[in-house]
């Protein structure tokens, strides 16, 4: 009798909840007039989304969050032209940016182990940019030792710029004829809890370098909140990531602060499968279980593969320069052992470079459409990398906000949601990180190398500098005949 799986998913595509108390200011009738209202059949409370509206702020007004007003609109990204789009493609060929894609590819691995080791038997999809975003913004508004702890997770140069270069890497479009589509978009949105004040630094900074959208929710429209966040993870996620996503506790009236980073991808082979060459087949899970899976086949020239005593590694192009990579275990140890191992993660990663030692092969693809989705809490994780400060009595998130004093705030969620599917045309993936600030108190050609998928394998979508955006272990494709 076949098994239930359940799908881990874990997106660097990014978000977290905070805090802080506050007063109100003054509006004007044209403002009042502009704000975007949503509104549920069990509340006529009033949720504003910033990025619909124009709005100045002056040095007077923009300490204080006015009620249900925004304060903050988020900066539009402007058009780009070829050159910016190239730049951004080739996001990681300077020192600067190699640095931060090393900061991300060791935050992963570390994130990687820690949930494969922890749901040895089920799938693993997660998006390490999404989480590095979340815990960037958090570390951003924390201070002292909260700071500094979050900083060391990360890995990634204090200088808070590194966002702003990042983020602008992983907002971009490719959708000329002749050429596959490529998507990527990365999103944040801010959901204030009305009566905390947020920093005006901390607003403005989130607002025009982060492009997020803030918006404020009283105590009692926490079911209205729901349902307006609800629709920005089914917005941001094209779909993949329906509204009843998110769980129904949350917002809960003590957070203070709800923060969220979405990332979104889609990107076409650039030698799609072809459907008639699609057949049923059967997947071997590691404790000898078969379950049946639609396998997509081709063959491809010239392709560069690792093979080594236990595993082989081979990448499949997308739009843009991204691949899918994968790595197949062909020996006795797993795909979660595999993890472990320094020499197989630094041949994971260096796949196409010289010291890799990889060769040239045709390949004999033979990969299963998947279906991957889960939401995963992200505190085990967190207290793994060693950043306690952000949970314990004296947790300082006086960046966040006003006249916030250490152990005012505590971080109390940290979860993510994600979903990713591949079939003959590419690759699509979606996830949502989730992150809670709480107040403590009130007020609060050659030889033939075959890759055939058919047993548990890791995989990754990643560019063509080494950046993983989505990171995963398949125990079930997901996908049935």
């Amino acid at each position: 009798m076949m098994r239930k799986k359940s799908f881990v998913i874990f997106a660097l595509c990014g978000a977290i909840l905070l805090g802080a108390c506050g007063r109100t200011t003054e509006t004007t009738p044209e403002q009042t007039e502009e704000a975007t209202t949503v509104t549920t059949e069990e509340s006529t409370a009033e949720i504003t989304t910033v990025s619909e509206i124009e709005v100045e702020t002056t040095p007077e007004s923009s300490a204080h969050v006015a009620r249900l007003e925004p304060l903050y609109a988020a900066a539009a990204f402007r058009p780009t032209d070829d050159d910016e789009i190239q730049q951004r493609l080739a996001f990681g060929y300077t020192r600067a940016e190699a640095e931060i894609v090393d900061g991300i590819v060791g935050l992963g691995w570390r994130a990687w182990q820690k949930l494969a080791a922890s749901s040895p038997d089920e799938n693993v999809v997660f998006s390490t940019p999404s989480l590095a975003l979340a815990l960037g913004m958090l570390a951003e508004g924390a201070q002292g030792v909260t700071r500094e702890e979050l900083v060391v997770a990360l890995g990634i140069p204090e200088d808070g710029k590194w966002m702003e270069a990042l983020i602008a890497a992983l907002n971009l479009s490719l959708e000329d004829d002749g050429q596959p589509e490529l998507i990527v978009e990365s999103s944040r949105a801010l959901w204030l809890q009305d009566g905390y004040r947020l920093r005006a630094d901390y607003g403005e900074t989130a607002s025009q370098a982060w492009h997020a959208d803030i918006n404020v929710w009283a105590r009692d429209e926490r079911e209205a909140a729901h349902e307006a966040i609800g629709e920005w993870y089914e917005e941001k996620s094209h779909g993949l990531l329906p509204a009843t996503t998110v769980p129904e506790t949350l917002p809960n009236e003590s957070m203070s602060l709800v923060l969220l980073d979405a990332l979104y991808f889609k990107g076409q082979w650039w030698k799609a499968f072809e459907p008639a060459m699609t057949m049923d087949d059967v997947f071997f899970t590691e404790d000898g279980e078969t379950l049946p899976v639609r396998m997509m086949q081709q063959r491809l020239l010239a392709q560069t593969a690792l093979v080594q005593e236990d595993y082989q590694i081979a990448g499949l192009l997308l739009g843009g320069g991204y691949e899918f990579v994968v790595a197949l275990p062909t020996g006795e140890r797993g795909a979660g052992e595999l993890l472990e191992d320094a020499d197989f993660r630094r041949d994971f990663a260096a796949l196409g470079e010289d010291e890799a030692g990889a060769a040239v092969f045709d390949i004999e693809w033979q990969l299963p459409q998947l279906d991957l989705k889960l939401g995963a809490d992200l505190l085990p994780l967190l207290r793994e990398l060693g950043a306690t400060a952000a949970m314990g009595a004296e947790a300082d998130f006086g960046g966040l906000f006003e006249d916030a004093a250490p152990g005012d705030f505590v971080l109390s969620a940290l979860r993510q949601d994600a979903r990713l599917l591949l079939d003959e045309d590419g690759v699509e993936a979606a996830a949502v990180t989730m992150a809670a600030v709480e107040a403590t108190a009130m007020p609060i050609q050659g030889e033939t190398l075959v890759m055939r998928l058919d047993r548990p394998f890791i995989a990754e979508i990643r560019s063509q500098n080494g950046l993983p955006l989505f990171s995963m272990v398949v125990h079930d494709p997901g996908v049935r005949p």
